[in-house]
């Protein structure tokens, strides 16, 4: 490799080094004569390639592509250097690549099989290495993924069973998830399994523990090429919820008043779920009814209960509405008082009459009705009520029209009524208020009415007397006349009052009196004398101060005085 170094005298064949080296070589004879330096470049390489092992895929592995990338550590060799690898598929060469390459894609196609792959590292001399063999299986086949129950979009409740298939010749595993919504963000594991599932149970989900809502639940396959199926899915609604029943009529809304429909009712029963609806009436003690067409409400006041239960059996409580039907008018008021043509007293008369009668609703209300229009409206237990109208004196006509609590009504008859407000003329001319009389007066004055029905003369001991005799009752009006006579000898001496009464045909009356002092005896008045000063105020009987004398007969008359004699005047 040099002419600098010492020579080497050359005794016979030498070994050439490995490696590439250049021989430098002379020759000098015996007459010292000396040949000009010659050389030569030997390569010497006799050591293969050294450090090649293979690295992807791995032995015995799986690739879910039919051209793999097969990956290797580079080989090394110091003498000649290295020059290519040979690409052997199956015993075969496949393709030779750089000596720079330790990745490349296989040529052509595989087939979907197991394979055996190694790479022939050769150098620049042409010595070769050999890698081991590795195996791998091509398989782009992707795994069978299915989920035959429950049904996708259905409802569900409890724990349910989720059953389906999920397969492959190179099964790894499969993932069972559940996720919220119809595009979960996020999912939970039902179950992971790495053994083959065809049309059975993949797993079991307790609904129970989820809030109701719409659930996905989803199903992935892989293999063990690393293949995965298109994930299987289904949309579930988790209903834990009872059905809502909705109790609809018609009419849609009473058609009478206070609630009651007052025409023919029939009642629709609808359940916001897909199940069954039942119901009874009037308690919960019997049988229950299966709901299937609108039915016909009782007539009277009645409580109908029904309740739904959907088809996964989740059941509402019972509910219940009452439902109050009256086609039927009540019966009529009679009028009582005043009578037919009879009279009736005062501006507002009080008008009377008989209950009316109604089995279903009941009686609400009773209408009045003066001359054909409403006068008021009174409770359904008021029986008798004083007109709001100020009545003229002069014939109406009433009615009671009476209406239950559906609205139904019934007119009672038409009666007629003459209505007398006017008080009689009661008056008494003679004998005068507080006269005193003897023997058999006359009394005198009016007892009138245009509607008179008849008056009555009475007396009565006292300014107050707390009992009455008749004098005389008769019928016929006295206009400034003769009322009737006293004999004032059949009663005894004293203050009396005299009363005379008029009453009309309304049963109005007027009421006079005038008091009279009856004096029929022969005894003499007492006289009584008092002083004022009552006693004397000074001594020995005397006054000492000016004093009034005061003289009080017992009866009416003329008292009489003369001083310190009766001689006199």
């Amino acid at each position: 490799d040099g002419t600098g170094g010492a020579w080497t005298t050359y005794t016979g064949a030498l070994a050439a080094q490995q490696g590439n080296h250049t021989l430098y070589y002379y020759s000098v004879d015996t007459a010292a004569n000396t040949e000009a330096n010659k050389n030569l470049a030997i390569k010497v390489d006799t050591v293969a390639p050294t450090g090649l092992s293979l690295t992807t895929p791995a032995d015995a592995s799986f690739v879910n592509t039919q051209q793999p990338t097969l990956t290797w550590s580079g080989a090394t060799d110091a003498s000649s250097g290295l020059a290519n690898y040979i690409v052997k598929i199956d015993g075969a060469d496949n393709q030779t690549v750089g000596s720079a390459v330790v990745t490349t894609q296989t040529a052509g196609t595989l087939t979907q099989a197991s394979h055996t792959w190694q790479i022939v590292a050769i150098d620049n001399a042409g010595n070769q290495a050999t890698s081991t063999s590795r195996t791998f299986t091509v398989d782009v086949t992707n795994p069978t993924a299915s989920i035959t129950a429950p049904l996708d979009n259905t409802y569900v409740t409890g724990s349910i069973t989720v059953t389906g298939t999920a397969a492959d010749t190179n099964f790894n595993n499969y993932t069972l998830e559940y996720g919220a919504g119809s595009s979960p963000s996020s999912w939970t594991t039902i179950n992971s399994a790495t053994t083959t599932v065809t049309n059975n149970a993949l797993g079991s989900l307790d609904t129970g523990l989820l809030p109701n809502g719409d659930y996905t639940i989803r199903l992935r396959v892989t293999d063990k090429a690393n293949n995965s199926a298109t994930p299987a899915s289904i949309l579930v609604h988790v209903d834990h919820a009872a059905p809502t029943t909705t109790l609809s009529t018609s009419p849609i809304t009473p058609d009478g008043s206070n609630g009651w429909f007052k025409s023919a009712t029939t009642i629709t029963l609808t359940s916001s779920k897909p199940g069954s609806t039942y119901y009874q009436w009037d308690g919960t003690g019997g049988a229950w009814s299966t709901y299937s067409v609108p039915f016909a409400a009782f007539e009277g006041s009645h409580t109908l209960y029904f309740y739904s239960k959907d088809s996964l059996n989740n059941t509402e409580g019972n509910k219940s509405q009452v439902i109050k039907v009256d086609t039927a008018a009540p019966g009529a008021a009679i009028l009582s008082t005043p009578a037919d043509n009879g009279w009736a007293s005062g501006v507002q008369p009080t008008l009377t009459w008989t209950v009316a009668t109604d089995t279903s609703s009941g009686i609400a209300n009773y209408v009045i009705k003066i001359d054909g229009a409403t006068d008021q409206t009174v409770t359904g237990s008021t029986l008798s009520a004083a007109t709001v109208a100020m009545l003229t004196e002069t014939s109406h006509t009433w009615q009671i029209i009476a209406v239950d609590n559906a609205g139904n009504q019934t007119s009672s008859a038409i009666h007629t009524m003459k209505v007398d407000y006017s008080s009689p003329t009661a008056t008494i001319s003679a004998p005068a208020n507080n006269a005193t009389v003897v023997d058999t007066i006359t009394i005198t004055g009016t007892a009138s009415d245009t509607n008179f029905a008849n008056y009555k003369l009475e007396y009565g001991a006292g300014a107050s007397p707390s009992s009455w005799t008749t004098i005389t009752n008769p019928t016929t009006p006295v206009t400034n006349g003769t009322l009737g006579t006293f004999g004032t000898r059949t009663v005894a001496n004293g203050q009396y009052t005299i009363r005379l009464t008029v009453t009309d045909n309304a049963a109005k009356s007027s009421t006079t009196s005038v008091l009279i002092n009856v004096n029929n005896d022969i005894i003499a008045p007492t006289t009584t004398l008092s002083t004022s000063p009552i006693t004397p105020d000074g001594t020995n009987g005397w006054f000492k101060s000016a004093t009034t004398i005061t003289l009080t007969s017992s009866e009416p008359g003329t008292t009489y005085y003369q001083w310190d004699g009766t001689g006199g005047a």
